[in-house]
């Protein structure tokens, strides 16, 4: 490739919304557990593995329709959590960037945090999730800039935490919001250890702001979600009544954000739907539930948001929806967030045009 071409790719790389997705050849939440019981108190209808790929099908096509990237992770028979790609890993790029007339680029680092899964029958799914972030690191080594250096840190944690499942990256305030629950015991209750959330903020080098979940929403992406312009979808229920004030002073509070235009609060009926496990596209356009309900669809597109519905009935059955089942690999933002450097996104793209 000339230079031109190098450019091109590696905007696409940084830029481009990729996703890492599995097909749910082998979907069956109860093989996660040895004993068969069931991960979660969302699961236990019978699932219809036919439906299940056609809705799948769909959210890939409707990603790629919205201009996203689909990258796949072999489906492993025996995995039967392994189309929910949220939990094995979570990501951020950093991109140094200059802040000139003419931007260029100095350097390029990605991170990934590779899980130690609660339920131990996941743990074999790390493997085959590996092999296809080694793909994408690969593409990068491969679109590098001369004199651009381009590395990878991929560091297994030692406590047990469960991706971007439990760790969502919030780009406006640079943020990560990290779930943990204290009794790691029952999974339904929750699946991440507070300790590991030093390994993800010293990897990072980005704020983690631990939230302690609440029975029944295990993992954070399934009450809470920070929106690209600074919104919170937030279900007060999903997380302790303490975390639920550190929240809003931390994030709207101290961002001098108003609660009444930044706070979308999510019902109960909302919630149990997975209303808040949806996918962030880009800036403007989520995919969210088919049966979000009118109020909480207006709000969002009140608050300047695009919403994209569809049917997801069964993967929901298994504990999970959108976010869950579509892990973003090349997520990027500056140290401190958008709110502090909006023009990040714009001098990435001039540099590499």
């Amino acid at each position: 490739m000339n230079e031109q071409q190098i450019k091109s790719a590696l905007k696409d790389l940084l830029l481009k919304p990729t996703f890492m997705m599995c097909e749910p050849t082998y979907y069956d939440p109860a093989n996660e557990n040895p004993d068969g019981k069931m991960p979660n108190n969302f699961s236990g209808e019978q699932i219809d593995h036919e439906k299940a790929l056609e809705q799948w099908h769909g959210f890939k096509d409707k990603i790629e329709e919205l201009g996203g990237r689909v990258i796949l992770v072999p489906p492993q028979q025996g995995c039967g959590g392994q189309v929910y790609t949220a939990d094995p890993a979570a990501f951020i790029t950093d991109v140094l960037v200059t802040n000139a007339k003419v931007p260029s680029i100095k350097a390029i680092q990605f991170a990934a945090l590779i899980s130690q899964f609660t339920n131990a029958g996941r743990n074999t799914e790390v493997a085959s999730h590996s092999g296809t972030i080694q793909t994408f690191t690969n593409e990068l080594q491969s679109a590098r800039l001369s004199g651009v250096p381009v590395s990878s840190i991929l560091e297994k944690t030692k406590w047990n935490t469960e991706g971007s499942g439990d760790n969502v990256y919030d780009s406006y305030r640079g943020i990560w919001w990290s779930g943990y629950s204290k009794d790691l015991s029952d999974p339904t209750k929750g699946r991440s250890d507070i300790r590991a959330h030093r390994t993800l903020q010293n990897l990072t080098g980005r704020e983690v702001f631990s939230m302690e979940v609440a029975s029944d929403f295990f993992h954070i992406d399934t009450s809470q979600t920070p929106l690209p312009k600074g919104h919170i979808l937030s279900y007060e229920g999903g997380i302790t009544a303490q975390s639920f004030k550190a929240m809003r002073k931390r994030m709207l509070e101290s961002f001098d954000l108003a609660e009444k235009d930044y706070l979308i609060r999510v019902s109960k009926k909302d919630a149990y739907n997975f209303a808040c496990n949806l996918t962030v596209v880009n800036d403007t356009d989520l995919i969210v539930t088919d049966d979000i309900s009118d109020k909480l669809a207006g709000k969002l597109a009140k608050a300047g948001y695009r919403l994209h519905t569809l049917p997801y009935s069964e993967m929901r059955k298994g504990g999970g929806l959108f976010h869950c089942t579509a892990n973003r690999i090349n997520i990027t933002g500056p140290k401190g967030g958008t709110v502090n450097d909006p023009d990040y996104y714009n001098r990435i793209e001039l540099a590499l045009s």
